[in-house]
């Protein structure tokens, strides 16, 4: 059996969905779709599910709703060939389709209590006589996947937005696979929790955020094989659209001036007639075009000296809580070697605070070096020794570059992005686990605490990577040949 998974399409383009599955060689058996502006889907008399059950081999998209739906837009889901799973379940061979609507904590329109979930599932698994169920649920389990950061209590900077009486369930019952949408931040994450799957499709809001899909296979063993698929990843090759930090809009106005192609701008002989009709600069459309050639001629163009300080560099990178209020690990290279500093709890943040400031005492004429873009390590830091009472004013006059935004200014990579994971991946820095992030490492550290179990092993060498990423960087761009010049910081 083939699923195609979706939740939480808030600002995404509806056609979007039809162009990805229009793509695929084999078509799915039932499409699922987990809440969240359901009202979108139905459009001056067309009901866009109905068209999207045309593509399944069954003829049925498979919905519930949200928290943020009104309970008026359940019509919607009363269309041809579209089913309201939270009020039935449905059986297609040997798997039952149970759904779960709404949520069961925070902000909603629609919500249900925990005891009301209980109730609910075991009537929907007596329903579906003890098939193998599928759960579409717009909330996660508790704890899994549900990690949400807007309406957090302003102390802790998080919390568990999902359904404890959900993850009860699947705890006691066989559930091969539950989709779940609702916590935007964990759309496109899968977890295994006992013999069940948990894959949380939801999209981000943002404006011009991705969509997320998930394209699922379960085969006769019920073992599941689950894909991950965006809307970026539609995006043709060699349109400009993928060309870093030009946005939708600009690629509007560019594909007016018939500029479709990377291949189109990089060939651009007349910027001047394209200035006029897009508006755009002529320095701002030269430096668009090294993008472009960037990317077809897979070549780095230098548009200016890397300029580094001529003092000793002290690279360093800092974890945090989800909040970026407190620091618990800072990892500092200096002379070639690492050091860590590290709270095991929130009441070590002072101390281990205090003895980086030591460390740095030792090393007044050196300078610091960050990768954010935004000076986030040193201004992070500087808060949490200020909410310390620490020497703040001694850390906050230590010079300090952030070397992101100083390649930015000089070099244009074919890779376009300037994130420390996809630069250094082109360069060839062998990330121990480039598949994990920062907000991950602040989950891990805060549920490490809250439920007293062991740190992921993890996470101290995803640190150590995010320094070691930042000499080696300067050194491959170096022994490329490129250009950097070193003068003393107070020049600058």
């Amino acid at each position: 059996m083939r699923l195609l998974a979706f939740s939480d399409w808030r600002t995404q383009k509806i056609d979007d969905i039809f162009d990805f599955i229009e793509t695929l060689i084999e078509p799915v058996d039932l499409i699922l779709y987990g809440g969240d502006d359901i009202a979108r889907f139905q459009n001056r008399g067309t009901n866009h599910f109905t068209e999207l059950a045309d593509y399944t081999k069954e003829k049925k998209v498979l919905a519930v709703v949200g928290n943020d739906d009104t309970s008026h837009v359940k019509s919607v889901l009363q269309s041809e060939n579209v089913h309201d799973l939270h009020e039935e379940p449905f059986v297609l061979g040997d798997f039952g389709f149970m759904g779960l609507e709404a949520s069961t904590s925070g902000p909603a329109i629609i919500s249900h209590s925990e005891k009301y979930v209980v109730n609910h599932l075991k009537k929907q698994y007596e329903k579906i006589k003890i098939k193998n169920p599928i759960i579409l649920s717009h909330t996660p389990p508790y704890r899994i996947l549900d990690f949400g950061m807007r309406f957090a209590p302003k102390e802790q900077g998080y919390h568990n937005i999902g359904s404890k009486s959900l993850r009860n369930f699947i705890k006691t019952k066989y559930v091969p696979l539950v989709v779940c949408g609702h916590c935007h931040s964990q759309g496109g994450m899968t977890n295994q929790f006992h013999d069940t799957l948990i894959a949380n499709v939801s999209s981000h809001d943002d404006f011009d955020a991705k969509g997320n899909f998930a394209l699922i296979d379960i085969d006769s063993t019920f073992s599941v094989d689950l894909k991950w698929y965006d809307t970026f990843s539609m995006i043709a090759e060699n349109s400009i659209r993928r060309i870093h930090e030009l946005g939708p809009k600009r690629a509007t106005h560019l594909e007016r001036a018939k500029i479709k192609t990377i291949q189109d701008l990089a060939k651009l002989k007349n910027p001047e007639r394209v200035s006029k009709k897009t508006r755009f600069s002529i320095n701002f459309l030269k430096k668009l075009q090294l993008k472009a050639r960037s990317v077809v001629e897979n070549k780095v163009f230098q548009i200016a000296p890397l300029i580094l300080p001529s003092q000793d560099l002290i690279f360093f990178d800092i974890e945090t809580d989800t909040a970026c209020k407190r620091v618990w690990l800072i990892g500092v290279l200096s002379n070639g070697k690492f050091t860590k500093f590290y709270a095991k709890n929130w009441k070590e943040e002072k101390s281990m605070l205090q003895n980086f400031l030591d460390f740095l005492r030792k090393k007044p004429n050196s300078v610091l070096v960050s990768y954010s873009g935004s000076g986030f390590d040193k201004v992070i830091t500087h808060r949490a020794l200020v909410r310390q009472n620490l020497d703040s004013n001694f850390f906050y006059s230590f010079p300090h570059v952030d070397l992101l935004m100083l390649i930015r200014r000089s070099l244009i990579f074919p890779n376009q992005s300037y994130a420390l994971k996809e630069l250094g991946s082109h360069l060839a820095y062998p990330f121990s686990h480039p598949d994990l992030g920062g907000l991950w490492i602040a989950l891990e550290y805060q549920m490490h605490l809250k439920e007293k179990r062991k740190l992921d092993s993890r996470v101290f060498p995803y640190n150590k990577d995010d320094v070691n990423a930042l000499p080696y960087i300067i050194d491959k761009i170096s022994s490329e040949g490129y250009q950097i010049l070193k003068e003393p910081l107070k020049k600058w």
